[in-house]
């Protein structure tokens, strides 16, 4: 404040205390930053160190069935066994690699080194295979885990490559694979989607066929029936069960194809004297939907007493029990 000359004869002065509101930052950071379970750094400074052009090579190292391990034992066990799961990653001592806790039971392992990606891929799959020889002790319990990895390189590019990897190893069940194999995949899935398309327009449109293969006595020189295979009908071609049979499991529509298959079959055979037979697998006698239809057809057709159900070879091996 000055006087009419001009002179300062007093100071103000508006002050606050903001070292609260500092530490709250500072804590803030530290949260975004470092995981309090592993102490390893999270997934937000990953990203900060992929946009700082930090990192060339992530593998993303993934534990399998810990949904399990915390419905069984508590999740106070699952966290321990993924903190000693930290303190093992964290004995490997290579100074290029750093390590982060990504989220639950996901770690990324980063190198920013011009290391050849084969080097990092067999260090990869080393550790893999490592950890799951290791007996983690938790609470009293000796568990042993299995891990799935994602590996992939690029600036800008990496985690979401990683990712996908990671995904497809899942799906595989394969430990370890790369971003160059996820190729194959996504063509894969693209195909796969034709045929989920190409099959709910067969089932829509009456484009499901069978056919009919003789079954033939040798010794009596004489036909015993006919076994009833699936084609389904596109652009007038009639193609084999093997493109879109698993297709149709992974899409939920083989519960509706089977249906279909069985209802074909007894039309067919209805008026004729011949005995005849499906294929069927395990899935179409636990499914009450598929049974009660199969039920149905017996009541509405006179020919149930000549039909044969077959498991197929295959599904024979895989469900004998």
């Amino acid at each position: 404040i000055k006087n009419e000359a001009g002179e300062v004869v007093e100071y103000l002065a508006a002050r606050q205390d903001i070292t609260d509101a500092i530490e709250q930052q500072d804590r803030l950071t530290h949260y975004q930053t470092v995981d309090d379970l592993t102490g390893f750094k999270t997934r937000y400074q990953l990203v900060q160190d992929i946009e700082a052009r930090k990192i060339e090579k992530i593998a993303l190292l993934n534990i399998d069935d810990s949904k399990e391990i915390n419905d069984f034992f508590g999740l106070v066990v699952g966290n321990e066994l993924i903190r000693q799961v930290g303190q093992y990653l964290a004995k490997i001592k290579d100074p290029a690699l750093r390590i982060y806790r990504m989220h639950g039971d996901e770690f990324a392992l980063a190198t920013s080194m011009n290391h050849p990606m084969d080097k990092f891929e067999a260090k990869i799959g080393q550790w893999v295979n490592a950890l799951s020889e290791v007996p983690f002790d938790v609470a009293g319990q000796t568990l042993y885990i299995t891990v799935k990895a994602g590996i992939a390189e690029g600036l800008d590019t990496a985690l979401t490559a990683a990712d996908m990897a990671l995904k497809v190893a899942k799906k595989t069940h394969r430990p370890v694979v790369t971003q160059n194999e996820t190729y194959l995949f996504s063509h894969r899935y693209k195909e796969n989607m034709i045929w989920i398309q190409t099959l709910k327009q067969a089932l829509a449109d009456d484009g499901i066929l069978l056919v009919y293969q003789p079954i033939y006595d040798l010794q009596n020189q004489a036909n015993r029936g006919f076994e009833c295979l699936v084609r389904l009908d596109k652009d007038g071609a009639m193609v084999e069960p093997a493109y879109f049979l698993e297709v149709a499991k992974k899409s939920r529509l083989y519960d509706q194809l089977s249906q279909c298959v069985m209802r074909l079959a007894f039309e067919a055979f209805h008026d004729r004297a011949e005995a005849f037979s499906i294929n069927i697998c395990a899935e179409d006698m636990v499914n009450e939907q598929t049974f009660n239809h199969l039920q149905q057809l017996c009541q509405n057709y006179y020919c149930a007493d000549r039909l044969t159900l077959e498991f197929t070879e295959q599904e024979a091996y895989k469900n004998l029990d």
